[in-house]
């Protein structure tokens, strides 16, 4: 196997461990900020539940402009930029202290 051949399938698995993560990760994490939200902070849950249900409208409704988008310019770039939205969202909800600051996290973590 040439060192190519053995470079791409390195690539490949490690975009699936990474992507792997992501999703676990994001399904441990997600529940445990709602909960930060609610109990800690004090905003309302209807506030945080229309978040949630917003992010989740964004993702799924989006996805189809996202890979519409990756055809165009690339899948690499757009794996990138969905990852550093993705950082964006979080670091914005670390700092959230108003749920409108929230808002603006759910959406740049919801990246296609």
């Amino acid at each position: 196997m040439s060192p190519v051949t053995q470079a791409r399938n390195l690539g490949k698995y490690f975009l699936l461990l990474d992507n792997m993560l992501v999703v676990l990760g994001f399904f441990v994490v997600f529940p445990l900020i709602s909960i930060h939200f609610v109990e800690q902070l004090g905003w309302p849950g209807l506030v945080v539940g229309f978040a949630l249900a917003l992010r989740q409208l964004f993702q799924q409704g989006l996805g189809i402009f996202g890979g519409a988008i990756a055809d165009r310019f690339g899948a690499k770039p757009m794996i990138v930029l969905g990852m550093l939205l993705r950082a964006i969202g979080f670091a914005l909800m670390a700092m959230a202290t108003l749920p409108f600051h929230g808002f603006f996290g759910y959406l740049a973590f919801c990246q296609p």
